[in-house]
């Protein structure tokens, strides 16, 4: 049947529906699709930190001294002292450097500029800090395995298939006392702010292509 032959069938209004009914239904795929990427990364992640220990948390959200908050995809406690991760779920080639304020991703012919998730991530580990002045904190952006770097990887930036390697890094072992203290002062602290302020914990998580 020919789309002349559809028109016949249906009114105008009737078209319109259609229409909608149509991108609501692309509009449901899309968002589908976005959540199975999203929740694939986050289990890969489990997965990796799970070689190395299985205290974290997710979606934290600590005062940042100034009058606002950061946002931490995921703290994780290791021998060697707390991890911090960003997730970034941006396929294709990727362009950016230690001190560029804004990276590159290019799919094909389509150019996409973002900020450089070093910032957040150096914010991060600052407040962190600041909450456990005696314990080693570093983090890592933590691009899927999709990403590629044609002109190298900056600093503190990996792929999940190399993260093992990285959290390997960060191996040399400390007093267990004080750094289960300091875990302990540091999840009350995300706790109590997560109880006193109702947002959303998932805030700043980078955009997920």
């Amino acid at each position: 049947m020919t789309l002349s032959e559809l028109a016949y069938f249906y009114t105008p209004d009737q078209w319109v529906g259609i229409g909608f009914g149509l991108a609501a239904i692309i509009v449901l795929v899309y968002f589908w699709r976005s959540h199975r990427k999203t929740t694939a990364l986050d289990r890969h992640l489990k997965q990796a930190v799970d070689q190395v220990g299985s205290t974290r948390m997710r979606d934290a959200m600590l005062p940042d001294g100034m009058e606002g908050f950061i946002f931490i995809d995921y703290i994780i406690l290791t021998p060697g002292g707390i991890m911090l991760f960003y997730l970034v779920n941006m396929p294709g080639y990727i362009f950016g450097a230690m001190k560029m304020d804004e990276w590159t991703q290019m799919i094909g012919r389509k150019s996409i500029r973002f900020r450089n998730p070093l910032y957040g991530l150096g914010e991060a580990i600052r407040v962190v800090c600041n909450y456990v002045p005696n314990i080693p904190v570093d983090g890592r952006v933590v691009f899927a395995d999709s990403a590629e770097f044609p002109k190298g990887v900056p600093e503190k930036v990996c792929s999940l298939k190399n993260l093992p390697e990285e959290l390997g890094k960060f191996s040399k072992h400390i007093d267990e006392f004080d750094l289960q203290a300091a875990w302990n002062q540091l999840t009350a602290t995300v706790e109590q702010t997560r109880a006193e302020n109702q947002v959303d914990q998932r805030i700043t998580r980078y955009n997920r292509v």
